[in-house]
């Protein structure tokens, strides 16, 4: 017998590539680039090179368009790691970056039902 997947997530995510960055401190302090390959409005899944610890705190930041200001997140916990990606969920961000998050994340399901 086969055991049936168990969908963890509590928001749908979206695939995107949105060119994102990130600043943290567990032992060590860890900055690095990536791109941003999912998003909902409860975390998202990141590419990168650089090794990042499981269970670190980080900021993020997210190009969600080009020109203009990255989205924000002040605090996202790494729940996973796998080789060149890791997963982080959503801890903390700014009332008005919540608010920019949920409009983009919007727009990402209205785009994916017109499709």
């Amino acid at each position: 017998m086969s055991e049936i997947p168990v969908n963890r997530r509590m928001t749908p995510r979206f695939r995107v590539r949105f060119r994102g960055s990130f600043t943290g401190e567990v032992e060590r302090t860890v900055e690095g680039e990536g791109t941003v390959v999912d998003l909902s409005v409860g975390g998202c899944r990141v590419e990168t090179e650089t090794m990042v610890p499981a269970g670190s705190y980080l900021e993020l930041r997210v190009h969600v368009s080009d020109p203009g200001e990255p989205m924000r997140i002040e605090a996202a916990l790494v729940i996973w790691l796998r080789d060149r990606e890791f997963g982080v969920k959503f801890i903390r961000i700014p009332p008005e970056e919540q608010k920019r998050l949920f409009q983009v994340v919007q727009d990402l399901e209205t785009a994916a039902s017109e499709a």
